[in-house]
């Protein structure tokens, strides 16, 4: 990842799978154990689709915050508007940004959410409702 860079999205592409093996021969070679797991986690994300690679104490403007969840940057003011999502003020400035922790404290919350919503739906139709 550059210096500069915000996030590094890293898709799959043709030789991904033999960039996986490759990876996997790596991670298992290494002797710090929180390192191996991130190149594990790095290597399921990259298989499933995609993945993103951030520190997360690094700051985000909403716009990318916005590009991260997959919504518009207006649901994301809304979002701080209401207090879901956390953010601070860029020193000396009035604009706001979002630790790409709590982004992610937020999308676990909100998937959490429509697990229990999906499992209260499966549980009325278990029950013989009709939808």
């Amino acid at each position: 990842m550059t210096p500069t860079a915000r996030f590094q999205i890293v898709h799959p592409t043709r030789g991904s799978e033999h960039d996986s093996t490759l990876l996997r021969a790596v991670a298992d070679k290494l002797t710090d154990e929180t390192t191996r797991d991130a190149v594990r986690v790095l290597i399921a994300g990259m298989e499933s689709g995609g993945a993103v690679v951030s520190r997360l104490n690094d700051l985000v403007t909403p716009q990318e915050a916005a590009e991260f969840l997959s919504v518009s940057r207006q649901y994301v003011d809304k979002l701080i508007a209401e207090g879901r999502i956390q953010f601070e003020y860029k020193p000396a400035s009035k604009h706001r940004v979002i630790r790409v922790s709590d982004l992610i404290a937020f999308e676990q919350s909100r998937q959490q959410g429509n697990a229990r919503i999906g499992a209260a739906i499966n549980e009325v139709i278990d029950a013989g409702a009709e939808y």
